[in-house]
């Protein structure tokens, strides 16, 4: 998710929300609000994660106002959710006019993932229960056991000085504890995790809003000990992942350099179209950590759809440096692919064959 549209989604989040802060701070001026709506929506269109997370933010400033301004509680909540009902309102509506403009259709990709309806409702409750308790037990390299600290924390904060005067503020800490898992819930089933956004902001902003609840300077040094030891631990698991994505990145163009030295050895143009059967998987002892889309090659994503991941490879060798050639069609695939069932596999010698159309590029047997 490092892409420039995910970064403009934060900003103008960001950017709604001084707004919006501000306009509560300052009791008026309450037109501004027209510019976080319009904030909001563009995010929200941008990448449909900022949903979650605006709620996230919205739960996290209303328990600051409330604990820190002894601001009313409701009011502050309903001037988020107005702004948030209007935005998805107005994100859906733009949505549907450029839909019907442009005939652009709807994919499956999300409504595939909702489970709601499709499967057994006792199936659905375990998966939720299983993603929600992998995350906040970190059962994966992506979480950290920051987040159940921060939950067991807020029990504390909640049942120690209970007071139903506060329930206001109670309901935001629900709701901001909660806000990870709505899509799970949504869904009934885990998420994939590169959407999960919420997740280290609600860690992170637990551990502000707890240092700020916390009067002991003891307990403060240990929880800033203990935090530090969980934050240092995810730099060095995320140093690996970068490096092993680096090493990803280094053997696919090792593999793309032999093609190309391979196909000027054979006197084999390489602008004419090339098909490349089978997948390639990167490996070896520096490949540390996989995962859903970091550490994957080009030559393997879409390995199984109708001209397998000849698009991706065409797309990732012109962007390296190489001619570009035309993709192949699906019956060129397919009758390359019977052609390349007697074929060895790369690197092995006889892994290119060239025909009157186009080239094979065999490599592996998947």
């Amino acid at each position: 998710m490092q892409c420039a549209e995910l970064g403009i989604a934060i900003l103008l989040l960001n950017l709604a929300f001084t707004i919006i802060n501000r306009c509560i701070i300052n009791k008026n001026k309450y037109f501004s609000l027209i510019f976080a709506v319009i904030f909001v929506t563009i995010s929200f269109a941008c990448y449909q994660s900022m949903v979650p997370l605006m709620i996230t933010f919205s739960a996290f400033f209303a328990m600051l106002f409330i604990k820190e301004k002894n601001e009313k509680g409701i009011k502050i909540i309903l001037e988020y959710i107005v702004v948030f009902l209007i935005s998805i309102i107005l994100y859906k509506i733009l949505g549907s006019i450029v839909h019907s403009i442009t005939n652009i259709q709807s994919s499956s990709y999300l409504s595939n993932q909702i489970l709601w309806g499709q499967e057994d409702f006792r199936k659905i409750i375990v998966k939720i229960f299983r993603s929600v308790t992998d995350i906040i037990f970190a059962k994966n390299i992506y979480y950290n056991f920051g987040l159940l600290i921060c939950i067991v924390e807020f029990i504390y904060i909640i049942f120690n000085k209970f007071d139903k005067k506060k329930w206001v503020l109670y309901v935001a800490i629900l709701t901001f504890v909660i806000s990870p898992f709505i899509m799970n819930i949504l869904m009934g089933s885990a998420t994939l995790i590169r959407t999960q956004l919420s997740i280290p902001f609600v860690t992170g902003l637990s551990i502000y809003f707890i240092y700020l609840c916390t009067d002991s300077e003891t307990y403060k040094k240990i929880y800033v000990i203990t935090f530090g030891v969980i934050i240092f631990s995810q730099l060095v698991t995320s140093v690996q992942l970068f490096y092993s994505d680096y090493e990803n990145f280094r053997q696919q163009k090792t593999l793309a350099i032999s093609v190309e030295h391979k196909l000027k050895e054979s006197n084999i143009d390489s602008g004419k179209t090339l098909i490349f059967v089978g997948s390639y998987t990167s490996g070896g002892e520096d490949i540390i950590y996989k995962g859903e889309t970091m550490v994957k090659t080009f030559f393997e994503w879409d390995a199984l759809t109708d001209i397998g991941s000849n698009k991706r490879i065409r797309n990732f060798l012109v962007a390296i440096g190489y001619d570009e050639y035309e993709i192949p069609t699906k019956e060129q695939y397919d009758e390359a692919k019977k052609i390349a069932e007697q074929m060895p596999i790369y690197p092995e010698e006889g892994y290119i064959k060239e025909e009157a159309d186009y080239t094979i590029i065999k490599l592996n047997n998947n």
